[in-house]
């Protein structure tokens, strides 16, 4: 078996990973960077094409997030005859959101195959697949192979708490893969219980509109935006809040839409909920039973405050002429108003440079800069699981050997640093190439010792590491990826330990 990380090594986006087991060349995932555009929102499909001869079998969609999906244009650009594997809804969902992905035109009707979960399939002779629910977002799976001689589970975003629109990770009953590909996320955090964090969001969000203020919730388009209209909805219903006039953007509203015709792919609570009470998913009125909550008005862009107080629901983009800066321009002026935007570090975060704006006061618009006189406060939703719950997941599934992915280099090494010991963990870089199944390098007789040079100039005592020493197979097994290595004397003995800076949150 061979493990590369065409894309989403130390990174968050452009996930590809190429595995090729039992004879077949199978790629897992085709997403693009983030907030990049043009070639550098590629993963390197010209090493794919490489390493394959042009030959892949089948491509495996997780979940229909731009940075998982939306370079499927390209790939089937350069591969016109390979089956593109997602599960059902996933299937759905890609053509809703692929508009507003860059790059070749994503899917045609009927381009991807739909899948079960749970359902093992033949995908080359010799090698079978089989999608099981992940968690996270509505759709999204994970895909485990197997051949005869090695097995595979790719795991690139998933969730173990609950949500309100989709179920929790499952792993196959009938297999202990030898290698686990996750997804990291969520590696160096230890978070509270998602609905107390959502519950914090709600209660600030009536706090500002009690007040007298708007407010602006910053969220993706598909995904934590649903998660957070339905949690003002079930907190208004159940009068844990006061109601208020909840609109939500239309480009948010286009899969709210999308999604209120999946029942059957719902969290089982929801769907039940719907088919009961014969109400809309989202939707309602403002009449003696129901929250007001509605897509945005057309219309001038500040007209969902022309009534009076109310919260927009809005998706992050980096123009200037984007939703959510039309939108927070309704109320940027107002100190009683409020602009919540996500928390750094997933991969549905602000634009860097939007980001930049508000921490500086100001958002750009068509006019310019428009001064932010508003507050503007960060809110955590998590839609991913954290460390203790990847670690517990790891533990379940029994993997002989673990490849860290799709994350910030400083929560892959967190997690890398909680998993090590038992099995290796391996922390790839874009480009890398190897069997997670061999056995760890290690230096033989012929490998020359690595250089060490004393600086004892001016200042402090400095130890310099020849390139050898980098390339070194010890070196590297150990401190590969790390920015930063602790070293301290025991003795007569200098040991060297690698760190992570880990966020205060």
């Amino acid at each position: 078996m061979l493990y590369t990380a065409i894309g989403g090594g130390f990174e968050i986006g452009a996930n590809c990973h190429l595995v090729q087991l039992g004879g077949t060349n199978v790629v897992l995932d085709c997403g693009l960077r983030p907030h990049a555009g043009g070639p550098e929102a590629l993963p390197d499909l010209d090493q794919l094409d490489a390493l394959t001869d042009g030959r892949v079998d089948a491509l495996f969609i997780t979940h229909a997030h731009r940075d998982h999906a939306g370079a499927i244009g390209e790939f089937r650009r350069r591969h016109t005859t390979t089956p593109v594997y997602a599960s059902e809804a996933t299937c759905e969902l890609v053509g809703a959101l692929a508009s507003s992905w860059s790059g070749p035109p994503t899917a045609e009707p009927g381009s991807l195959l739909a899948r079960p979960y749970g359902e093992w399939f033949e995908i080359a002779y010799g090698i079978e697949g089989c999608l099981t629910q992940a968690g996270h977002v509505v759709g999204a799976a994970s895909v485990t192979l197997r051949a005869s001689d090695a097995s595979v589970m790719f795991c690139a975003d998933i969730a173990t708490a609950a949500h309100r629109m989709t179920g929790v990770f499952q792993a196959p009953d009938d297999i202990s893969p030898d290698v686990m590909i996750l997804g990291a996320m969520g590696g160096d955090r230890a978070l509270d219980a998602r609905r107390r964090k959502e519950g914090a969001l709600v209660a600030d969000v009536a706090e500002v509109v009690g007040a007298g203020g708007s407010a602006v919730v910053v969220a993706d388009r598909f995904g934590r935006a649903q998660e957070i209209v339905l949690a003002l909805r079930s907190s208004m219903m159940s009068g844990q809040t006061p109601r208020f006039p909840v609109r939500v953007a239309r480009d948010v509203a286009g899969i709210c839409d999308v999604l209120g015709r999946m029942l059957p792919h719902l969290a089982d609570p929801l769907r039940r909920y719907v088919v009961n009470s014969r109400r809309d998913l989202f939707w309602a009125d403002g009449s003696a039973t129901t929250p007001d909550i509605l897509p945005m008005p057309e219309g001038p862009a500040h007209a969902w405050t022309d009534a009076g107080p109310a919260c927009a629901i809005v998706a992050p983009s980096p123009g200037a002429a984007s939703p959510l800066t039309e939108y927070a321009e309704a109320v940027a002026h107002d100190a009683h108003s409020a602009i919540f935007v996500p928390a750094s570090g997933d991969e549905d975060d602000l634009p860097a440079p939007l980001r930049a704006a508000l921490d500086g006061g100001w958002v750009p618009s068509p006019d310019g800069r428009l001064s932010v006189a508003c507050r503007v406060q960060t809110y955590d939703v998590p839609m991913h699981a954290d460390q203790p719950q990847l670690c517990s997941v790891v533990n379940a599934v029994k993997p002989s050997a673990v490849v860290l992915t799709h994350g910030r280099p400083d929560a892959i090494q967190a997690l890398r640093h909680k998993l090590s010991g038992a099995r290796p963990v391996y922390t790839p870089m874009n480009g890398d190439t190897f069997d997670p199944l061999a056995p760890a390098p290690v230096a033989d007789a012929d490998t020359p010792a690595p250089r060490i040079k004393i600086d004892d100039g001016d200042g402090p005592l400095v130890m310099k590491l020849g390139a050898d020493a980098m390339a070194h197979p010890d070196f590297r097994r150990h401190f590969q990826g790390y920015e930063r290595i602790e070293a301290r004397f025991d003795g007569n003995r200098l040991t060297l330990r690698p760190t992570v800076d880990r966020d205060d949150d």
